[in-house]
């Protein structure tokens, strides 16, 4: 058995042999590639493990092989077989009930959240302060030493940045003339320009969204004793008619003098009439405002019983330094009773004293109310930046230092600690913030001399206001005592130095100091 071992031979061998050195290299080269090829056709035919892997050849060799998976007809035949069509099964029915299961969450949180409140129906001067200029005061265009209407154009983006979307000026004079003859109720007064400027004017605020209301004194114009007559009410209705059509967004009419109440408000029903014309759907609505900042009486009875769309009341002006929070709230209460059923305007300064001169060491904190009390605010120019009177005259704006006195340049320096800052703050509130618009009026405390209330709508943030009217810096605590939360930021308050947020467990208040804070709504 040994000797056969021994003595066989190979054919391969001796053809090898015998044949030349090339002939050789190329049969062995030959014979190599068979046995690869030979190889592959093991692996191919060995079961791998359960990973598919290849298994190893029997002489321990590694060739360069790998696994090619399965063909198309083995994996359709797996895939007939009843374990893979279960599982198949099983996995698209947990797909469904996955989806339907997130489906319903999302049905179930949606039905149960809490619904947000219609937004009530509101006009554009409800969102809005209305800044009150003098024509002939505000600003000078041509060195004359005098205003007019090219010069209220100049300074409209003063008005834009101070967030007031309305504005008040004289285009006919209020002591221009004595009888009915020598008013031009058609057209703007020479001393103010030309109605070609009054339309540039027009065009330019409405591109900046501000509104230009008309101030119009008819009792003063008709002071020969025509004020009550047929031809009186004809002019009054064409002239409304004619400044309508030249793009005026309303009229406020001063009422003194233009007889009993009664008659004030059937000439009201009449000039309402003709406003509404100039209302409908497809046109904006004009307002008309009534004002009698000189007859307390006749200014309740048009809130009662007006048919002026906004009438205006000088409540405010009755707090001063002695007030007490007991005055302050008494007085804020017949003035949220009057805004319950009726818009209202309300105003402090005006062509008889300016805020400051009324009411110094008080101005800011009666600037707060002014802009944060249910209802339109006025802004007398000027009030913004804390100007006093001067011997009674109409004092010309101040744009800058110049005039040595309280200016708008001064405080645009100093704007991080500014009247005119806080204005600006504080009057983006009524078109920015839902509480300010919509809000409910809630009093919350009154103690140590300390009034406050809050203006909730919904979910959307909330304010709080607090008035301190006390002579010392009293601390609070409207964590603990009123559920708010840990902190809330500043949006203006009157002693200027207040930034960021403070902490509500310990909110310190100074004399006077009238301060607003906003905070979010929490569940």
């Amino acid at each position: 058995m040994a000797d056969r071992d021994v003595t066989s031979i190979d054919l391969k061998d001796v053809e090898l042999r015998d044949g030349s050195p090339e002939e050789q290299e190329e049969q062995q080269h030959r014979q190599q590639e068979e046995e690869e090829g030979d190889a592959e056709k093991v692996l191919m035919n060995t079961p791998g493990d359960a990973n598919g892997a290849a298994a190893k050849l029997d002489d321990g060799a590694s060739p360069a092989a790998r696994f090619t998976g399965l063909t198309k007809e083995e994996l359709l035949k797996i895939s007939t077989q009843p374990f893979w069509i279960r599982t198949r099964l099983a996995l698209l029915v947990l797909f469904w009930l996955g989806w339907l299961a997130m489906l319903a969450g999302a049905v179930a949180i949606i039905v149960q959240a809490p619904r947000c409140k219609p937004e009530p129906p509101r006009d554009w001067w409800q969102l809005t302060a209305v800044y009150d200029v003098s024509t002939a005061a505000f600003a000078d265009n041509n060195g004359a030493g005098k205003g007019d209407v090219r010069g209220v154009q100049s300074r409209l983006d003063y008005l834009k940045q101070l967030n007031v979307r309305a504005m008040v000026m004289q285009l006919i004079p209020e002591d221009s003339a004595t009888t009915r003859q020598e008013v031009n109720f058609t057209n703007v007064d020479v001393r103010y320009g030309r109605l070609d400027e009054l339309q540039k004017l027009m065009t330019e605020a409405r591109r900046k969204d501000i509104k230009i209301i008309l101030d119009m004194f008819p009792a003063k114009w008709f002071s020969n004793g025509t004020s009550g007559t047929t031809k009186m009410r004809e002019e009054m209705k064409k002239a409304l008619k004619f400044w309508m059509e030249q793009g005026i967004a309303g009229f406020r009419i001063g009422v003194e003098g233009l007889g009993e109440k009664e008659e004030v408000n059937d000439l009201f029903e009449e000039w309402h009439n003709v406003t509404s014309t100039y209302s409908t759907e497809d046109k904006e609505r004009r307002v008309l405002i009534a004002d009698a900042r000189q007859d307390s009486d006749l200014a309740e009875y048009l809130v009662e019983n007006g048919n002026a769309d906004l009438p205006v009341v000088y409540d405010l002006r009755k707090l001063s330094a002695n007030s007490t929070e007991t005055d302050v709230h008494n007085l804020v209460k017949s003035l949220i009773m009057k805004a319950a059923n009726k818009s209202i305007g309300l105003a402090i300064g005006g062509r008889n004293g300016y805020l400051a001169t009324k009411n110094p060491g008080l101005n800011r904190a009666l600037g707060v109310l002014l802009l944060t009390l249910p209802g339109t605010p006025f802004i007398y120019y000027g009030d913004e930046i804390g100007l006093r009177d001067f011997e009674g005259a109409e004092i010309p704006m101040p744009w800058n230092d110049s005039s040595g006195i309280v200016n708008v340049k001064s405080q645009e320096t100093h704007k991080h600690n500014s009247t005119l800052l806080l204005y600006r703050n504080l009057a983006k509130l009524k078109w920015s913030e839902s509480a300010a618009k919509f809000g409910d009026f809630n009093f919350t405390l009154i103690e140590g001399g300390v009034f406050a209330f809050q203006l909730v709508w919904d979910q959307s943030p909330r304010l709080i206001i607090l008035f301190n009217l006390g002579s010392t810096q009293q601390t609070l605590d409207l964590v603990k005592e009123h559920k708010l939360p840990a902190t809330a930021s500043v949006v203006g308050s009157s002693t200027l130095h207040r930034l960021g947020d403070v902490d509500l467990s310990k909110l310190q208040l100074e004399p006077m100091e009238a301060l607003v804070l906003k905070y979010n709504y929490v569940a």
